[in-house]
């Protein structure tokens, strides 16, 4: 089984600690599923937990600003968003460099005339009054890389129905991109997932 990430499945989960999320991660571990990451999913990852912590770390400032002007003590918490990155990028190259079931997938440059052709037509993941070049990207890389690799049993855990799949049927890769791909069933959480394997 071949399970290829979509960032919006890791938002909330970083590190895959969630239950259903961890159970898919153990399978991993040992070599029960292969799971694959698109670099951009990755530094989409990064920039989501970046922002997320300088949001709190300005919640947390202002929340000590109240409590001085109240004569209280502040909170001690200080967050250093350097470190939490780097724990961010030390955990994505131990489990690259430990588990043989995880890769992360570098797109490819040459891949720019399909995206464009794809933008300019506004068709799949694009759609008229929106631009999703990071989700061409990511279908993109993994779509190339299960053909080339004539890769099966493939799942894409999304929660991006709408950019990647059939209206009716939301465990189906939207038309058009079938036609890069018609390996993968579509999956949008980790529970669904373990459920249903």
């Amino acid at each position: 089984m071949n399970i290829f990430i979509d960032s919006n499945i890791l938002y909330e989960d970083y590190y895959f600690e969630s239950k259903f999320n961890k159970q898919i991660f153990e399978y991993c571990k040992k070599g029960i599923v292969n799971i694959y990451m698109s670099d951009i999913v990755k530094l989409e990852l990064r920039h989501q937990l970046e922002k997320e912590l300088e949001e709190t770390s300005n919640e947390i400032n202002k929340l000590n600003k109240k409590l001085n002007r109240l004569s209280s003590d502040t909170i001690n918490t200080d967050i250093s968003v350097k470190d939490a990155l780097q724990y961010f990028d030390d955990f994505y190259d131990k489990i690259e460099k430990d588990y043989k079931g995880y890769s992360t997938l570098k797109y490819k440059n040459n891949f720019l005339p399909y995206i464009v052709n794809k933008a300019i037509k506004k068709e799949k993941p694009f759609a008229k009054n929106k631009s999703e070049l990071k989700d061409a990207i990511i279908w993109k890389t993994y779509s190339d890389f299960v053909e080339k690799e004539d890769i099966s049993n493939c799942i894409l855990l999304t929660n991006n129905t709408t950019d990647f799949c059939q209206k009716k049927d939301k465990s189906k890769v939207h038309e058009i991109l079938a036609k890069d791909s018609s390996k993968f069933e579509v999956i949008n959480k980790g529970y669904h997932f373990i459920k249903k394997y």
